[in-house]
């Protein structure tokens, strides 16, 4: 069994962060993927005000239970004020076992959000903490189980993204059999804790993004050397016409027009260096190219057209690393030389479609389901492309090359004359990974050599072989799954019965 674990954005710009965490594996064999994850994730952002009230239980109003938190239905006893061994302040919170305490926060915005609560337990033990829309659980939730050590403050986070605006309940301590017998949970918290200085965080890019364009001296080939030599164009240049080459920086993307054929060459930039990471070559190709700078409201672009004026297209450049192609009279753009070690349809009817180069001998190009989005997960395991386009009657398809497990998808072919189309990449060390799953792996939770670079939804994508002729009972197939943050069971397909979910996030 193989399993590839990786990480895939809702849409192009997705933000990346630092965090560690391992994951464990059991019960199959083969090769796993990790890739980055679907719903958000925390790197170069900054954090805005606690959203929580009292977070620290020094506020009392009386009752039993502390302003601002609220004792779940299902507990056992009663949590109680306690003034011993506070982390900070006066008080702290004490929860007796099989019991928790929760606080709901009526209205957020649509964003990436950390809960963090500190944790001093009576004895070594999982504490469950959940971080949920209720009105939508299915879109927006996650439940982390964490181990803490004995008589120590500890701190415990989850991490969860809302697509829309709605509310969030923070809830934490033990929970009922019931809850973990539909959840999958196995741990109990069946020891008293003490909770103090909870957070709930709404986390922002530290930056917007920035967009320059320069006319420049060089470049006109497609390759891109810095620093650039040209004029930035920029103020009262509106419609303007670039005398040489363009050359913009938008965020962490570069780029620059190839005039033989009007095709956009794409650079990445890793913070040591620029690396080309695609072509975006338009079919037909606009030869003798010119250029022009575009403003329309809000938005900044390049007109490229052929000096006949018969074929032309714009590529409007965000502030935040999105290039969205308006097809003009293009027919089809290829982005090509992108050297793709898999490729992900996200979310397509409940599962990833992977497609592996090295498992597709034999074939050249395939063609995509319509599912109007696509991510690629390229050599390195450092960058992801990402793109979507307008509608589903576009046809889309992948070219690939290479013999044997070098084999790689080469090119996106994206149809243009039923709408336009946008890309953008991403960029983080370890934003995926492939390691193959050992035998001994099975019965047993194992640690792989491998550690999330941020939080975020990770998904992995299992390659499972029987190792003879599949059958019922021997399966060979290909799955995805999102990598838990608390050990879990679920329904066995094959086996109709409770069984291990396969990998988590221990801590």
């Amino acid at each position: 069994m193989s399993n590839l674990i990786s990480n895939s954005p809702r849409h192009p710009g997705i933000e990346s962060g630092a965090m560690s965490s391992r994951t464990c594996i059991t019960g199959w064999f083969g090769t796993m993927v990790l890739s980055i994850a679907f719903w958000g994730a925390v790197a170069e952002l900054s954090a805005q005000a606690n959203l929580l009230k009292n977070p620290g239980f020094e506020e009392t109003s009386g009752g039993e239970t502390p302003t601002g938190w609220a004792i779940t239905s299902d507990s056992l006893e009663k949590p109680a004020l306690s003034e011993n061994s506070a982390h900070a302040g006066r008080r702290c919170l004490a929860i007796p076992a099989h019991s928790s305490i929760e606080q709901h926060v009526d209205h957020v915005k649509s964003g990436r959000y950390l809960a963090r609560c500190w944790i001093k337990s009576e004895a070594e033990q999982r504490v469950t903490m959940i971080l949920s829309d209720p009105a939508r659980p299915w879109a927006a939730y996650n439940c982390a189980e964490t181990l803490v050590p004995k008589g120590e403050w500890t701190p415990v986070e989850v991490f969860c993204t809302l697509d829309k605006e709605g509310g969030l309940t923070l809830t934490v301590g033990g929970f009922s059999q019931e809850f973990h017998a539909y959840h999958g949970p196995e741990s109990e918290m069946r020891s008293p804790i003490l909770v103090d200085d909870c957070e709930l965080l709404r986390y922002e890019p530290k930056t917007t993004g920035a967009l320059t364009i320069w006319d420049s001296k060089s470049g006109s080939d497609g390759t891109l050397n810095l620093p650039v030599e040209g004029q930035p164009m920029g103020g009262d240049n509106v419609a303007s016409e670039f005398a040489q080459t363009p050359v913009f920086q938008a965020r962490h993307l570069w780029g620059t027009l190839r005039k033989s054929d009007g095709a956009l060459v794409i650079y990445a930039d890793n913070g040591a260096s620029l690396k080309q990471r695609g072509v975006i070559a338009p079919s037909p190709a606009v030869t003798a190219s010119r250029c022009t700078l575009v403003r329309e409201a809000d938005r900044t672009g390049l007109r490229v057209g052929s000096s006949k004026g018969d074929v032309s297209y714009t590529a409007w450049i965000s502030r935040l690393g999105i290039i969205t192609i308006e097809h003009g009279s293009i027919t089809q753009f290829d982005v090509r030389d992108i050297r793709m070690n898999y490729g992900l349809l996200p979310s397509f009817v409940g599962a990833d479609i992977c497609y592996a180069p090295a498992k597709m001998r034999g074939v050249s190009r395939t063609t995509l389901p319509s599912t109007q989005w696509f991510v690629g997960l390229m050599e390195g395991q450092d960058s992801m492309l990402v793109a979507v386009w307008d509608s589903p009657n576009q046809v889309v398809s992948l070219g690939m090359s290479g013999e044997g497990e070098k084999r790689i998808i080469n090119s996106l072919s994206i149809d243009a004359t039923k709408g336009g189309l946008s890309i953008s990449y991403v960029e983080h060390p370890g934003i995926w990974h492939r390691e193959p799953l050992k035998e001994d792996y099975l019965g047993d939770y194992t640690a792989i050599g491998w550690s999330r670079p941020f939080p975020a939804r990770w998904m992995g994508h299992f390659f499972v072989t029987p190792g003879g002729k599949p059958s019922f009972h021997s399966p060979n197939n290909n799955y995805s799954f999102p990598v838990a943050c608390a050990k879990t069971r679920m329904w066995g397909v094959w086996f109709e019965d409770w069984n291990h979910y396969p990998f988590y996030f221990d801590g």
